[in-house]
């Protein structure tokens, strides 16, 4: 990879990671947007990525890069899935949920309502707006 691109994909990801900061926890979820930013750089097939900390787990929501061939997304998710979310266990130190997102514009109305955003993270996405 070259140092440009780099400098570029950890410049989007800074500008695309949104911490949800609270009064008591603002080291914790500072750190824990951090470590699941960091998790999302390592997989190449997660397009997008939305953390919400709900009451009882953190609520990871994924779109996947679809296949070359036909546009397909479930190849990796069976792949992948069952590994991504105990990654994502370590990452975070508690309980998460794990969901596959077929239609992204859905997940932008309904994440807020549904707990506190720790991230949203979609840089590798060449249809994301980036305002």
């Amino acid at each position: 990879m070259q140092a440009g691109t780099c400098e570029a994909g950890q410049n989007a990801r800074m500008r695309d990671s949104s911490a949800a900061i609270s009064r008591n926890g603002a080291a914790k979820e500072s750190s824990e947007s951090s470590r699941l930013a960091a998790w999302y750089d390592s997989q190449a097939s997660i397009r997008r990525m939305w953390a919400v900390r709900g009451a009882q787990a953190l609520r990871v929501i994924v779109t996947l890069e679809p296949t070359i061939d036909n546009g397909d997304v479930y190849p990796a998710w069976l792949a992948n899935a069952d590994r991504w979310m105990q990654e994502l266990r370590v990452e975070v130190g508690s309980p998460v949920e794990l969901m596959l997102l077929l239609d992204p514009a859905s997940v932008e109305i309904g994440v807020a309502a549904e707990g506190e955003l720790v991230a949203a993270l979609s840089w590798r996405d060449p249809t994301a707006d980036f305002r």
